[in-house]
């Protein structure tokens, strides 16, 4: 064999980038003359290649992330070893707080341990007591979209959890059941006794009795009309809030209040006792929607007290942080509110005692009307109550600069729970 004939010497480097190459996925020609440097040239080309699809995948990645963590719907990713691997911010805040998290972790537990062992989507509503106490809608799926491959894995699949938190929809459920319920009996029962007055009445001849038919025929027509005024007085004021505002004194408009409520108070065996009324508490406001709300709290309060016990209202400003405010506090000593359901006091159409609310009337409309009169001029109601001992009411409303309350005055107040003593006030109890 002369030196032509000879085989060539193999190249081992040029036969493992063609490994490479292989490996890689690179179409290679079946010359084996290509050199080295030809060959690092076409590894070179793929590994770029390689490098845009990364780069395209992390891109991909990225915006998806991004949804997830932004996604209003709360998202958590659970791997088959049961520990988080991912989650959105919305489902961070939920299961924030160990074991006062909104979501607490043994219930999203229970749930991924379920549906690893059935491999079927589920989903449930839960209710979560809080407080404050939350709606959840569940949804938990299955990952098992690897060729079957999880079906056998041993600690089972990776599941992802939708929740949603439904509070608001479940409570608007609740405020629709809550006006079929009273609006239909506020009407059927006027209406009904209106139809059965004026049927007795056309058949009646006795004039004492004729007058004292019209006199109930009256007092269910002032019920029925007290019932849509409240009904289109709320539905106004969420459209479009106050509608005309100056500057009022919040003290006038509580004697007027106390005035007008007083006798028919009286006639019930209630004593309506102004114990404290700071003057020239200036409020930019509504005049009408704030006597209805003292109006509202005061009714509310002679309502549910017992016979005999006073309701107390005072009336003075405050200082703190985000500024002067004129504070309305009124307290009963009636039949207090349970701690369940002192959330939904202020919904509208809802009242705590149904039974009591049948023989005092009312559409369960008061309470919400004073919060939105308090919120849609920049202030807040809130109520502390224990059952069997009383309720206060404190009406928030700011003060306007021009009120004379600027200075910081930090007033304290007598608790109708607590029996902790205030600064002495003078009393007002000539007041009209």
């Amino acid at each position: 064999m002369n030196r032509w004939n000879r085989p060539r010497p193999s190249n081992p480097t040029a036969a493992h980038l063609r490994g490479v190459l292989q490996r890689l996925g690179v179409a290679i020609s079946v010359d084996e003359r290509e050199s080295t440097s030809e060959l690092l040239h076409a590894l070179d080309r793929a590994l770029e290649q390689q490098a845009e699809e990364l780069r395209s995948v992390k891109s991909s990645l990225a915006v998806t992330q991004a949804a997830v963590e932004r996604a209003p719907t709360a998202l958590i990713v659970v791997g088959a070893d049961g520990q988080i691997q991912s989650m959105s911010a919305s489902a961070a805040s939920l299961l924030a707080g160990g074991a006062s998290a909104v979501l607490p972790r043994p219930v999203l537990d229970s749930v991924v341990s379920r549906v690893k062992s059935t491999r079927e989507t589920w989903s449930d509503v839960i209710e979560v007591f809080g407080p404050p106490s939350r709606t959840l809608t569940l949804i938990a799926n299955p990952l098992t979209g690897n060729g079957g491959q999880d079906d056998h894995h041993p600690e089972g699949c990776p599941v992802v959890v939708l929740v949603e938190d439904t509070t608001e929809v479940r409570r608007a459920e609740l405020a629709r059941r809550d006006l079929v319920t009273n609006i239909s009996h506020e009407l059927r029962t006027p209406v009904g006794a209106v139809a059965l007055l004026a049927e007795t009445l056309s058949t009646e001849s006795d004039p004492d009795t004729m007058r004292h038919l019209a006199s109930r025929l009256e007092l269910e027509a002032e019920r029925l009309t007290a019932t849509l005024q409240d009904v289109l007085s709320l539905s106004r004021l969420e459209a479009s809030g106050p509608a005309d505002r100056s500057d009022v004194d919040l003290s006038e408009l509580v004697r007027i209040c106390c005035a007008k409520l007083r006798s028919s108070a009286q006639m019930v065996g209630i004593e309506l006792r102004v114990e404290r009324l700071e003057e020239h508490l200036i409020i930019h406001a509504d005049r009408s929607l704030i006597i209805r709300a003292i109006d509202n709290l005061l009714e509310n309060a002679v309502k549910y007290s017992d016979k005999g016990e006073p309701v107390l209202v005072e009336a003075f400003a405050v200082q703190c942080m985000e500024g002067g405010f004129a504070n309305l506090v009124i307290k009963d000593r009636g039949i207090g509110i349970p701690m369940r359901e002192r959330q939904r006091i202020f919904e509208r159409f809802y009242r705590v005692d149904r039974a009591r609310g049948r023989d005092t009337g009312g559409s369960g409309l008061g309470l919400a009307i004073v919060r939105h009169v308090a919120v849609s001029h920049d202030g807040h109601v809130d109520v502390e109550s224990l059952e069997g001992v009383g309720s206060t009411f404190t009406l928030r409303i700011p003060l306007t600069p021009a009120s004379g309350h600027g200075e910081p005055h930090f007033s304290g107040t007598t608790s109708a729970l607590s029996g902790t003593p205030s600064a002495t006030p003078p009393h007002h109890d000539d007041l009209p």
